[in-house]
């Protein structure tokens, strides 16, 4: 029967279980009890009359502990966190099979330091390397009975680098059958038990380690850890021979799927060769072997720099070469999105290579035009137009062109070309709106067809493109415009995912500020709603948005403290209505100020849209008005309060020609006086006529008379 199904009867017993699996490791990673010369000897009269170490219980577990904690460090240099994470398992079992010598005397030292050592290097890869994962979690939990003792050596690491414990039980001792073996004659010197010498190497090891540490380990990468192995071969002096017979081998071992070079030691070999056919293969093994190297690494900034020197070189092989711009497209992406690359000198010089970099793509791209390789040239064109979409100094018309013409030649399947064309057509979009052509974005964005779900990444593009198009339209004061590209966002707590920055896969400099959508979203329909708003409508048709909307603003009840955008609109819409634009202006700035600098139009569209709401009601309370009035109220010019009043008598509102019913007439450009309503009286019988001045008070006396 299985272990797991019988109760254990004592502590003991289960430790004498653990302590058989932990020796019933594969063999491999075991060492022999005994050498050959012991099992040659063991049946003759020899006797042993050499020293040998003699380790108390304690010591013997703290070399178990050092041994094993050694194995796992030397794994993470050598980047196998599978095999690390192995040994961390066997170190928790070697740990309770030690529990006894530690509640005794405690932790030591080493133990302490190495384990912490451990749990930092796991914390920092954790992130980016999936292996890391589980071991990170086992390890918390492991770590939990002595976080004390971790966060003091990490406070004060010189507190534990003594490791006295070992060096004081560590002592020789002499054989009991020394004697009997000299009188025999035995030399037996020569002969050492390999678990005895192994113990004492172990034991100088930590004495050693336990000195201070001025030096840190070396950690090796997988490429670092492949040229160790090939240190002797490299060592050799380099000619155009030895060159070529090394650089065949590297070739058919990377055809085969498998980099055994790194591109230092290309590089080396570059470096000594003269012939020129062979340079130029080497200059090419280089662009491959960054090329396929592992994807979940950054590329070096020596990389870069030196695949950049060497394409201007090697444009004749322009065809082989896309999939290395590809990958250099992807890995500074990817530096520029991780927060853990995004800050650091490499990456900031890697920035100022960029412009290189494109400049290099670009002729590529026109090498490849000229050679009708047309896939590949709009490979390469993709990879451009997204470097420079979003810069307002920029047209990249002629880009999107010359995309939508190369995948005209179905060089792709039908899927893919729809991409590659709705890709293009939403940069275009992006760049026209950023360059302040909101009209001519929507149209374009109009055009882009369905984008079926397998495209991702395209479909947020997508809603990237109708949150600049809202954008830039609010901007340019076509606020029903931007309504119209802006409600998709309505869902607030969505709005980061559906751009793609929760998680983000946009660098900073292209984030979009989520609450800045929102506010222009509302913002731009509370300008259009509200003269309905002020006076109320009848028929919902002639709404400029969405009736849903129109009832969330007419519903939100102002408060002397908004918090919410929601309600700081409806606080602006209430001072408005009363003809209060600049108090109006200062609730919404409060959202609006920190991300929208250029608001003068807004204002100015404010100051007319509260002077329409404000004559509206007016005739509720004055038979006339003073234009100089008005002027000195809303900030307008005569000119410009005397246009709009014309407009309103015209049935339209000042802001995107909303109909409004209005009604007075405008004496000698001075004043405006409205037009009394006469309405018979109920009481006709006694020859009074009532004069009222609002459509509502008529309503009221008809109700009354009704009666």
């Amino acid at each position: 029967m299985s272990r797991f199904f019988v109760e254990s009867s004592s502590d003991d017993e289960e430790e004498k279980q653990e302590e058989e699996d932990i020796n019933n490791e594969p063999a491999e990673e075991q060492k022999p009890a005994t050498s050959a010369a012991r099992s040659f000897f063991d049946d003759s009269n020899y006797k042993d009359t050499s020293k040998r170490v003699v380790l108390s219980e304690k010591q013997k577990r703290w070399v178990d502990l050092k041994k094993q904690l050694d194995v796992i460090l030397n794994e993470f240099a050598l980047s196998d966190f599978k095999k690390a994470y192995e040994g961390f398992q066997k170190l928790q079992k070697i740990y309770r099979k030690s529990n006894k010598a530690i509640q005794e005397n405690g932790h030591p030292n080493f133990f302490i330091r190495d384990l912490l050592e451990i749990t930092t290097k796991t914390n920092d890869l954790v992130d980016s390397e999936k292996d890391l994962r589980r071991f990170a979690q086992d390890l918390k939990k492991f770590n939990q009975p002595f976080e004390a003792d971790l966060e003091k050596c990490k406070a004060n690491p010189e507190d534990f680098e003594n490791d006295e414990e070992i060096e004081e039980g560590s002592e020789m001792e002499e054989d009991e059958n020394q004697d009997d073996d000299s009188d025999n004659g035995g030399g037996g010197g020569w002969f050492v038990s390999s678990d005895d010498e192994e113990a004492e190497k172990i034991i100088q090891n930590v004495q050693n380690d336990a000195k201070p540490r001025n030096v840190r380990r070396k950690e090796m990468s997988a490429a670092e850890a492949v040229e160790a192995r090939l240190e002797a071969q490299q060592n050799k002096v380099i000619d155009d021979e030895t060159a070529k017979k090394e650089l065949e081998e590297y070739i058919i071992s990377r055809n085969k799927g498998k980099i055994i070079v790194s591109v230092s030691r290309l590089n080396e070999l570059y470096s000594a060769v003269m012939d020129e056919d062979l340079t130029h293969k080497i200059q090419l093994e280089i662009c491959f072997t960054v090329e396929e190297g592992p994807s979940d690494q950054p590329i070096s900034l020596d990389d870069w720099n030196l695949v950049l020197d060497f394409l201007p070189s090697l444009k004749g092989d322009a065809i082989l070469l896309v999939s290395l711009f590809e990958r250099l497209n992807r890995d500074f992406w990817a530096r520029s999105v991780d927060p853990r690359h995004l800050f650091t000198k490499d990456v900031s010089r890697l920035h100022e290579i960029l412009p290189r970099f494109i400049k290099i793509m670009s002729e590529f791209s026109q090498i490849l035009m000229e050679k009708k390789e047309n896939a590949l040239c709009a490979r390469l064109e993709n990879l451009l137009i997204e470097h420079i979409y979003h810069k307002e100094t920029e047209d990249i018309m002629p880009v999107t062109v010359r995309i939508l013409e190369l995948t005209s030649h179905q060089i792709f399947d039908d899927q893919t070309t729809l991409n590659f064309k709705a890709r293009a057509a939403l940069f275009l979009a992006i760049n026209l709106a950023v360059r302040h052509f909101p009209i001519s974005a929507a149209e374009v964005f109009c055009r882009v067809p369905q984008i079926p779900s397998e495209f991702a990444q395209t479909q947020i593009l997508c809603n990237r493109a109708r949150a600049h198009i809202g954008i830039a339209a609010f901007r340019a004061g076509l606020y029903k415009l931007s309504y119209q590209f802006l409600r998709h966002f309505a869902y607030t707590r969505y709005v980061a995912k559906n751009l793609g920055q929760d998680p983000t896969i946009y660098p900073p400099w292209l984030l979009i500020e989520p609450k800045l959508i929102t506010t222009i979203h509302y913002l731009s329909a509370m300008l259009l709603d509200l003269p309905y708003l002020t006076v109320g409508i009848k028929d919902e048709t002639h709404l400029l948005v969405n009736n849903k909307m129109h009832k969330e603003l007419l519903k939100e009840s102002p408060t002397s403290h908004p918090e919410s955008q929601i309600q700081r609109v409806a606080v602006a819409i209430e001072y408005a209505r009363n003809g209060e634009w600049k108090k109006s202006f200062d609730t919404i700035n409060v959202e609006l100020g920190e991300h929208f600098h250029d608001s003068e139009r807004f204002v100015n569209d404010l100051k007319k849209v509260s002077l329409c709401c404000f004559l509206l009601t007016a005739k509720n309370f004055y038979d006339s008005l003073k234009i100089e009035f008005l002027h000195k109220k809303f900030d307008l010019t005569n000119e410009d309060i005397i246009e709009i009043m014309k407009q309103m008598l015209e049935g339209k509102s000042p802001i995107e020609n909303a109909p409004i019913v209005f009604k007075g007439t405008i004496q000698d450009n001075k004043f405006i006086s409205f037009n009394n309503v006469e309405v018979e009286s109920p009481f006709a019988g006694y020859g009074s006529i009532i004069q009222v001045k609002s459509q509502l008070l008529k309503k009221s006396l008809t109700d009354f008379a009704n009666k």
